[in-house]
C-alpha cells in the first residue's frame, strides 16, 4: 500500500497479463538471484497502484524530496503481525520523470537503521510502522523520489521506508507491485530470524 490517492484494480491483480509483466521479464531473474534460484514462492496475485493528480497542488510549491522525514510506513507491521514477505518489486507502468509526479518515495538505507526498531515494535504488538501519518515514528530524514520511465523497476527490501510522492501532475500514475517471499519465509518469521539479520 502507498497510502492517500490510491486507486486499486484489484479485479486485474491476477490475471496472467499482470503476472507477466513480473514473470516473462528480466526482472524475474534478478528477484531469484536476490532470493535464490527455485527459492521464490508462487506469486499469488500483483497490487496495482493508480495515483491520481491532486489538482489542489502546484508542482512549484513543493520540494524534489519527501517532504517530512516521519511520513513513510513499513508494508505488513500491525496487529501482532510482521513480515509479510521478503522482496517488494515495483514495475513503473507510466512516466514519471520529475518529482511530484506521484513517484515511489524510498529512504535509502532505513531497513537497516530500523531493524532492531522493528524488533521492540514486533515485542509490543505495534503497528506503528504502517502508520503513514503518524509523527512518533522516527525521522529518516530526506526521502528519494525516484524518477522511472515505463518498464523501470525498483527493487527493496521488505523493511525498507517508503511512501508514495504527492501527483501535482494532470497525469494518473500507473505502477504495479509484486510481493516474493523465500519458500523459507514463514519458518523465519515463526523463528523470529527476519528480525534478527538482514
Amino acid at each position: 500500500r502507498e497510502g492517500g490517492g490510491v486507486v486499486s484494480a484489484q479485479h486485474l491483480e491476477t490475471t496472467p497479463a499482470i503476472r507477466n509483466l513480473l514473470m516473462s521479464s528480466g526482472a524475474w531473474t534478478v528477484a531469484q538471484r536476490l532470493i535464490g534460484r527455485g527459492k521464490v514462492l508462487p506469486l499469488q496475485r500483483a497490487q496495482i497502484a493508480l495515483r491520481q493528480p491532486d489538482m489542489r497542488l502546484h508542482p512549484g510549491m513543493l520540494p524534489p524530496h519527501a517532504p517530512n522525514g516521519w511520513q513513510w510506513h513499513i508494508d505488513g507491521m500491525g496487529q501482532g503481525k510482521h513480515s509479510p514477505f521478503s522482496l517488494l518489486i515495483g514495475i513503473t507502468l507510466s512516466d514519471v520523470p520529475r518529482p511530484n509526479m506521484g513517484n515511489f518515495i524510498v529512504f535509502p538505507g532505513s531497513h537497516g537503521v530500523l531493524l532492531p526498531l522493528v524488533k521492540e515494535q514486533v515485542m509490543q504488538g505495534s503497528g506503528l510502522y504502517s502508520n503513514e501519518a503518524d509523527q512518533r515514528k522516527p525521522d529518516m530524514g530526506k526521502g528519494k523520489q525516484i524518477i522511472a520511465r515505463k518498464g523501470d523497476v525498483v527493487f527493496a527490501h521488505q523493511k525498507l521506508a517508503h511512501r508514495g510522492g504527492p501527483n501535482a501532475s494532470p497525469n494518473i500514475r500507473y505502477k504495479v507491485y509484486f510481493r516474493l517471499s523465500h519458500v523459507q519465509h514463514r519458518q523465519q518469521v515463526d523463528t523470529g530470524m527476519v528480525l534478527e539479520d538482514l
